[in-house]
């Protein structure tokens, strides 16, 4: 049978394998190059362009006879993905690609979300958008993957994505070709890997072609390279700004070499750990390489062989094989091959059929993906403000962190499940102090990345667009505006000779205005609201006026000053109160006027003094009453008049004295009435006066009536006088019971009368009783 058999059912005919060129690398696609002819009428019929992307297989077999290889059949089976024409006559020759499905997805380019997931469940996820059914693949993973909040692919194909993924979380692939269909299959552990043969694989030099050797390898070598002493990992949380996040691991302990790796974005210890611990193993693992060459057919990346007979005892051991290059051909056509190999492979083959080489590591050394995938670099990306709600208020969580849906992002992902929470740049921040104004849904912003990193995510800043426009265009470019959803603003006028700046907010049309009568404001300063206000200050607070102050209170005005209060008006004050007004001092009250003091009541005047009341006027004093008054005294009463006092009144006036009325005089007493009724109550009385009297007719009458009951009455002295003016009758009567008058030893008894009418007419006379 032949040793290399190509299937395609879009082939027509049955082509015949010339050559062939197989790379096989532990965690890369296979990639086989088969040169193959058909004849010439099937040839014809052949259309390349149909061949891409359908399934063909490669069968590696042989019975065991003829010394070119092992016995059994291997089957690489894929996809074709490249067809070139190499010759033409006399029969068409043609080299295709055959590649895994897997392959396939370098040729894509996504930019995909992936929020917390952990990436054996974004593997799956992107496999199956990919067209890799779940079936067709094994995830043979002992290790346990945490949950990332932010995973981007970014700009890059699908497989560019999962292996850069792949090697930073130490997974990695092989195919499996033992099973139909070349199973790929990803493990994590050198536990996973089978061996390719249950028989070792003899070390047997050979020098040229030497076609009776069988499977061996007639080449085998060991390299080793110098590596770091340790290789450590670190990185910050913002989370956690205390924590300290980082870890080292010993490689090569005995050199001096340390690696130090700044965030891999591992968030906490552990995952610095574990990163650390990958770290370590690919540096291991590259520590020793094995390179071999000969004649092996059934040898795959990621199985393990052994070797046995080489005189390095040392070097027959179990090994797995992590590249593998293959190179095939039938002697008979070798010379239609000069356009299909390079001249180093044809010196490789050196007229054989077969050739293998192969690079491999010990088996119980643990194998890592070298971390060669570019890691893409971002730049600024527009996104749009998210949230899993419908409310139009900052969607924000306990940490000011906003949900993203970056416009790159082609997941039909569900409202506030686009991104993990991002943090936002501010101006300023700080322990106890920062700057943040929030951003609603629907805000279009720019987002950053840190380092570089499409997963760690920083929103730089809102950007404008039509539906959310600029609060500065043309129209205003002078102005500086800060504005909210709930239209609260601050704008700050810069243009010359009109600057201003004005704070509003809507409720109770509230603002503040400084600056040019412009904007908001037709004064200088404004603190305007149509609603309440409230001036607190713990200190002190000054006022200066340069001008005229003018308060307008509709409502009730209360003040409380809880020091003392100090008003100084240099010009007039004036005063108008409409209503009554009510003034209470707990303590005395000192008033100094240095001008005359003018009071005009229009109502009625009530004081009431619960101490004393002490007036001093170094004036005259002038009391104009229209209506009556009283006077209620409950203590006694003194006055004294340096000067002569004077009481007119146009009625009567009563002086009414419970306890006695003295009246006292150094001087003569003058009492002028039409008529004098002088009314003693009983008891004792002595009087000791003067009585000068005037009238104003010819005639007058004056009668001092006593009624008391038992009363002396010692008269010291009675005159009588009338000047200008007729003197017709003086009569004194003096009646009573038990009356004694006494004068000069003339002594009247109860019931006496005595009169005495002068009937004479005089300019100047007096009458004595002595």
């Amino acid at each position: 049978m032949d040793l290399f058999t190509l299937s395609c059912d879009a082939i027509p005919g049955q082509p015949r394998v010339l050559a062939l060129r197989g790379d096989e690398e532990l965690g890369r696609c296979f990639e086989y190059d088969v040169c193959f002819h058909l004849e010439a009428h099937d040839g014809l019929d052949l259309s390349p362009e149909g061949l891409l992307g359908e399934p063909c297989t490669l069968a590696l077999g042989s019975d065991g006879t003829g010394g070119v290889a092992d016995a059994g059949v291997t089957e690489i089976a894929g996809q074709i993905a490249e067809v070139e024409l190499l010759e033409d006559a006399p029969s068409p020759v043609f080299r295709l690609r055959l590649v895994p499905a897997l392959w396939f997805l370098r040729r894509s380019a996504h930019n995909r979300v992936f929020v917390d997931k952990a990436f054996p469940d974004i593997l799956g996820e992107v496999l199956e958008k990919a067209g890799i059914a779940a079936g067709t693949y094994a995830l043979k993973l002992r290790k346990s993957y945490p949950k990332r909040e932010h995973v981007c692919q970014y700009q890059e194909s699908d497989l560019d994505f999962i292996q850069r993924w792949l090697e930073r979380e130490g997974i990695y692939y092989f195919f499996d070709h033992k099973h139909q269909g070349s199973k790929l299959t990803f493990c994590d552990s050198a536990a996973d890997h089978e061996p390719s043969s249950d028989h070792p694989i003899p070390y047997h030099p050979t020098i040229g072609a030497d076609v009776s050797a069988r499977r061996h390898l007639g080449f085998f070598c060991a390299s080793q390279r110098a590596l770091p002493a340790e290789v450590g990992e670190a990185d910050y949380n913002y989370l956690t700004p205390d924590a300290t996040i980082g870890a080292s691991e010993p490689v090569a302990p005995g050199l001096s070499a340390k690696v130090r790796r700044w965030a891999p974005n591992e968030l906490d210890q552990g995952g610095a750990a574990r990163v650390a611990g990958l770290r370590a193993e690919l540096e291991k693992s590259r520590r020793r390489r094995y390179l071999g060459a000969g004649r092996v057919l059934l040898l795959h990346a990621g199985f393990t062989f052994e070797i046995d007979r080489h005189p390095t005892f040392a070097l027959n051991r179990a090994y797995l094989a992590v590249r593998l290059r293959r190179l095939g051909q039938i002697g008979d056509r070798h010379g239609r091959l000069i356009s299909f190999f390079q001249p180093e492979e044809t010196a490789a083959l050196a007229g054989e059929a077969l050739q293998i080489e192969v690079e491999a590591i010990e088996s119980d050394v643990q194998f890592r993906l070298p971390r060669i995938t570019p890691w893409p670099r971002a730049g600024l990306e527009l996104g749009m403000v998210d949230g899993p709600g419908s409310d139009h208020y900052a969607q924000i969580d306990e940490h000011g962190r906003y949900l993203v849906k970056l416009m790159m992002d082609e997941n039909a992902s569900p409202a506030g499940k686009a991104s993990t929470r991002i943090r936002m740049i501010q101006p300023h921040g700080g322990k106890q102090e920062g700057w943040h104004l929030p951003l609603r849904k629907g805000t279009e912003v720019l987002v950053t990345f840190i380092g570089g990193d499409p997963d760690r995510p920083v929103i730089a800043g809102a950007v404008p667009n039509r539906l959310t426009p600029s609060p500065v265009t043309r129209a205003n470019n002078t102005q500086n505006v800060i504005e909210t959803g709930g239209k609260s603003r601050l704008e700050i006028e810069d243009r010359d000779g009109q600057q201003y700046i004005d704070v509003s907010t809507p409720p109770e049309d509230t603002f503040l205005h400084l600056g040019a009568h412009a904007g908001l404001g037709d004064h200088n300063v404004v603190l305007s609201t149509s609603g309440d206000g409230l001036i607190h200050t713990g200190g002190n607070r000054d006022i200066t006026i340069g001008g005229d102050q003018n308060e307008n209170v509709k409502g009730k005005l209360t003040e409380a000053y809880h020091a003392n209060q100090s008003t100084h008006v240099s010009a007039a004050f004036q005063e108008t109160i409409d209503a009554g007004a009510t003034q209470t001092i707990h303590a005395g009250l000192n008033q100094t006027i240095t001008g005359g003091l003018k009071q005009s009541i229009q109502g009625g005047e009530k004081r009431t003094a619960s101490g004393g009341v002490t007036e001093t006027i170094n004036g005259g004093r002038t009391q104009t009453i229209n209506g009556g008054t009283t006077e209620s005294i409950n203590g006694a009463q003194s006055q004294t008049i340096t000067g002569g006092a004077v009481v007119t009144t146009g009625g009567m006036y009563t002086v009414k004295a419970d306890g006695g009325f003295t009246l006292k005089t150094d001087g003569p007493m003058n009492m002028l009435a039409n008529s004098w009724l002088m009314n003693a109550p009983g008891g004792q009385t002595n009087i000791d006066s003067s009585f000068f009297a005037v009238a104003n007719k010819d005639t007058k009458t004056y009668n001092i009536l006593f009624r008391p009951n038992a009363i002396n009455i010692n008269i010291a002295a009675i005159a009588a006088a009338a000047t200008g003016a007729r003197l017709d009758r003086v009569w004194r009567k003096f009646e009573g019971a038990g009356l004694v008058l006494q004068n000069n030893g003339i002594q009247l008894k109860s019931g006496a009368k005595i009169g005495t009418v002068f009937g004479a007419t005089f300019v100047l006379g007096f009458v004595t009783f002595l």
